[in-house]
């Protein structure tokens, strides 16, 4: 017989915080998609008191538009970085002249996310990111990304849409769509800018 893994609550609570968020959804939001008369089953969940039946969680993460796994196992990969003197000063005098800040890949973007401090300036360091990017997020530097068109589920989209917006992701996609642009590491990729974003 094949044990079942235990189910870490905590775990999942913060996960459904996270997502939920990430969705740019209140507890009321859904609260009202399941039609509940109160938020304390949600919030109960959150807390990791208790955890959603079976049927719940389908939904959920329906709502939440990601899969089960991510609700009760969510983790961002970690990616180590360096990011040497020479380097961290470039970014800076870019920031301080007014130039653009343009990552490369999502990697280039968490690396530099996450190595910022608080006012948005970066030195020399080395380490691991974790860093979960999902609307709402501040970017400190990134002010371009090229990254390719990411899987619709994923964490990576979720980056995207914190950079440009939910409503501008997903008219980005349904032109890559319109368009039959290729998908994945190695398909198509876009260019997106504040710059526009901003008017």
């Amino acid at each position: 017989m094949m044990a079942i893994p235990a189910i870490d609550m905590n775990k999942t609570g913060q996960n459904i915080i996270i997502l939920r968020k990430a969705a740019g959804l209140s507890v009321r939001d859904l609260q009202d998609a399941f039609g509940f008369g109160t938020s304390q089953a949600i919030y109960k969940w959150q807390q990791g008191v208790a955890l959603p039946s079976i049927d719940n969680l389908v939904v959920l993460a329906a709502i939440l538009n990601v899969k089960v796994d991510d609700i009760l196992e969510h983790h961002m990969h970690s990616e180590f970085y360096c990011i040497e003197q020479a380097e961290a000063d470039k970014i800076n005098r870019a920031k301080e002249t007014g130039h653009r800040v343009i990552c490369v890949g999502t990697t280039s973007c968490r690396t530099v996310e996450s190595a910022a401090d608080d006012n948005g300036r970066m030195r020399e360091t080395s380490g691991w990111t974790e860093i979960f990017i999902y609307p709402g997020y501040q970017f400190k530097i990134l002010d371009c990304l090229i990254t390719n068109f990411h899987l619709p589920e994923s964490t990576l989209i979720m980056l995207v849409s914190a950079f440009v917006g939910k409503d501008k992701t997903l008219n980005i996609y349904k032109e890559a769509v319109k368009e039959k642009y290729r998908f994945f590491s190695f398909g198509d990729s876009m260019f997106i800018t504040n710059d526009i974003f901003k008017k």
